[in-house]
């Protein structure tokens, strides 16, 4: 089964302390939401070397 699905920022919280990690983090959220299923959201964790422009794109 298939269902009709959207990927959606949400939030970026700069310069988070991640857990098992000396230096801060970024973390992008995205909010995932589908016809089928409870809607959810998702946190990755982008690396401060990365262009402060691409954190989202990096996140995706």
């Amino acid at each position: 089964m298939h269902f009709e699905t959207s990927i959606t920022l949400k939030e970026v919280f700069r310069n988070q302390q991640r857990p098992g990690f000396s230096e801060p983090f970024h973390k992008v959220v995205f909010k995932v939401e589908s016809d089928g299923i409870d809607s959810l959201e998702i946190g990755l964790w982008v690396h401060p070397s990365y262009p402060e422009n691409d954190l989202i794109k990096v996140g995706r």
